[in-house]
């Protein structure tokens, strides 16, 4: 059985238990999908994020914690408090798999306590516990605390900076997982809600288990064989990070380069060789991505690429030492390290610039300056000096210091971008620009685009004529379009989509997870459903965010891709392409050219967003 929901509200200390209908199982799974289209019909349009009128709202997906491959995976949503739109993000790790194994799939967190307080969820056992103890102890002490007291269970929560109400402050669980974007910590610390513990001791049924068995054997083995895979597994993400240098992709000093001179100092093969003692996974995981090492006699996991992207070279930092410092620092407070590095990168070009005139900022803030950068952490965590300017996110920083720096704040729809430069791809660019959480790198990477894959391939892919040229506009519509709704499905399922078609042509694509699906919970279907489920999806998300205001102007990358030179170029990305692009797209999505979904869109989908009951 899937969709089984507690509802918890700390205003009136009340706990209810609900069942989701299976035809909303059917057009929205779980995770993500299920998260979107409960805000959608449950959250007041213009609702303050950090009121207790906002939702938080945390589900697993169906195949969460079944033996398929890579099934460890829980979305986070609510209003966002970094962007006002929505909110959301994916987590790994051990939590989710405990969450179901205690009799629930989703959560949804109302109110506001009025004192520091934990949930503990274990089985017929829900209680609303007293947090004081924890309040004010980072992530990993927290945990320690936690476990101690709840031997054998499984923890999310907030550090420092999610109680501080930092507007990007994330959730974490474990050394290194994190639901890090678009500030869902911030929404737990205003519901003075520091951690939520599971503890679970039944299986997670599923309705044909030795044909999924059979299958996870098939799938693993074909998982293992490519060579993707086995860099992640050598270097975890960090493998990209010389890759992209030697391509002329690395953001770097706040996007004003593409290459960074000291990459070899900070690349994955440097980070492999010199600190990885081991690598280790989340639950079911094959691939084993995540590097434990350790810094001043403490254990600790990462970095991802976009870490050392963003507090590396964004910031011109090329002390790998400080990189894993400022990552373990971010992970303790519980602060979203994109955002984080981005912000940081953001500053020191306007101090660059003297564009701060009268702000009180380090003197000696300038890029590589690891001194300067680490303290600017701690300032962030804990709201401090022009700390606390930065903690409000970035948009509202620089309307605060100087509203002429918001030109150097690389974001689309005020979510910071990581470390990529877009401007040698047309489809990366494209997805960016059109992604419902922002500058979202995860929401529609079309990775295809960079493996130089024959387009006949490409045509079976994506049902469509696509270029295999990044430079090239032609068919990037249609592949962000499918990316979208590949992307939406695995995070809606719990799946992890290192292990989906965005890694390489042979990995798990809608055929596969359709399968993965039907034996676990019975329903036949087919790759065509579970990419008509993607589609319901990403409109529900459009329109909740109409709802909040967005309109096409904000589907726009920021204007230094287009106008800034790099290194002598300006790249082959122009706002006409942008802009033919964005209308190609529209007319596939069933979208009207100002970007909102027609009444013809929604009814082939047999989605009455707005009516449609939800609970048994």
């Amino acid at each position: 059985m899937f969709g089984r929901v507690l509802t918890i509200d700390l205003t009136k200390n009340k706990i209810c238990r609900q069942q989701i209908r299976t035809d909303i199982q059917g057009r929205f799974l779980g995770g993500r999908g299920l998260n979107s289209f409960l805000l959608y019909r449950f959250l007041q349009p213009e609702t303050e994020p950090l009121s207790p009128d906002n939702l938080l709202i945390i589900s697993t997906g169906p195949l969460t914690g079944t033996q398929t491959p890579a099934s460890s995976r829980f979305t986070v949503s609510a209003k966002s408090p970094e962007t006002g739109i929505l909110g959301d993000s994916n987590c790994g790790g051990f939590w989710g798999p405990m969450l179901r194994r205690s009799g629930f799939d989703t959560l949804i967190i109302k109110g506001k306590s009025i004192r520091p307080v934990y949930i503990l969820i274990e089985e017929s056992r829900i209680e609303i516990l007293d947090g004081s103890e924890i309040w004010g102890k980072d992530t990993i002490e927290t945990q320690k605390v936690l476990k101690k007291n709840h031997s054998g269970s499984e923890a999310i929560c907030i550090g420092q900076a999610g109680e501080n109400l930092v507007r990007f402050a994330c959730i974490r669980t474990g050394l290194k997982s994190a639901a890090g974007r678009t500030g869902m910590g911030a929404v737990m610390g205003s519901k003075n809600l520091k951690a939520i513990v599971t503890r679970g001791y039944r299986e997670v049924e599923v309705a044909c288990p030795e044909k999924l068995e059979k299958e996870r054997i098939d799938l693993t083995k074909k998982i293992l064989e490519r060579k993707v895979i086995h860099a992640l597994a050598k270097y975890g993400t960090p493998y990209l990070v010389s890759i992209l240098d030697a391509a002329q992709k690395l953001g770097t000093k706040n996007f004003q380069l593409s290459h960074f001179d000291q990459v070899d100092q900070i690349s994955g093969e440097e980070f492999e060789a010199t600190y990885s003692l081991r690598t280790v996974g989340c639950f079911g995981c094959p691939v084993r991505c995540r590097h434990v090492y350790d810094l001043d006699g403490e254990t600790a996991e990462g970095p991802e690429f976009a870490t050392i992207g963003c507090l590396g070279a964004k910031c011109g930092i090329s002390d790998l030492r400080t990189i894993l410092k400022a990552n373990s620092l971010c992970n303790k407070y519980g602060l979203d390290t994109i955002t984080t590095g981005s912000l940081i990168a953001w500053l020191i070009e306007c101090v660059e610039k003297k564009m701060l005139a009268g702000a009180k900022v380090d003197p000696n803030l300038r890029w590589g300056n690891s001194d300067a950068v680490l303290g600017l952490i701690e300032k962030i965590a804990f709201r401090e000096g022009i700390g606390n300017i930065l903690a409000e996110g970035g948009l509202r920083a620089a309307r605060k210091l100087n509203p002429k720096s918001e030109k150097y704040l690389v974001h689309v729809k005020g979510l910071p971008i990581e470390a990529v430069d877009v401007r040698w791809n047309m489809g990366f660019a494209l997805g960016l620009a059109v992604a419902s959480r922002g500058g979202d790198h995860l929401r529609n990477r079309p990775t295809l685009e960079n493996l130089d894959l024959p387009m006949t391939l490409l045509e079976k892919i994506f049902g469509g004529i696509v270029s295999s040229n990044p430079l090239s506009c032609k068919g990037k519509p249609l592949m962000v379009k499918w990316a979208e709704e590949l992307y939406a499905v695995t995070d809606s399922l719990g799946i992890c989509r290192f292990v989906s078609l965005w890694n390489s042509p042979n990995l798990l694509g809608f055929e596969e997870l359709a399968t993965l699906y039907s034996l676990v919970t019975g329903c036949r279907c087919s790759g065509f459903d579970l990419a008509n489920v993607g589609e319901n999806i990403i409109n529900v998300e459009r329109m909740f965010n109409l709802r909040e205001g967005i309109t096409k102007r904000d589907d726009q990358l920021p204007l230094r891709f287009f106008e800034s030179p790099i290194e002598g170029r300006k790249g082959n990305l122009t706002e006409a392409k942008m802009s033919s692009m964005l209308d190609e797209y529209y007319k596939l999505r069933g979208w009207t050219k100002k970007g909102i979904p027609k009444k013809a869109t929604i009814a082939k989908l047999q989605a009455d967003f707005d009516h449609m009951p939800v609970f048994v």
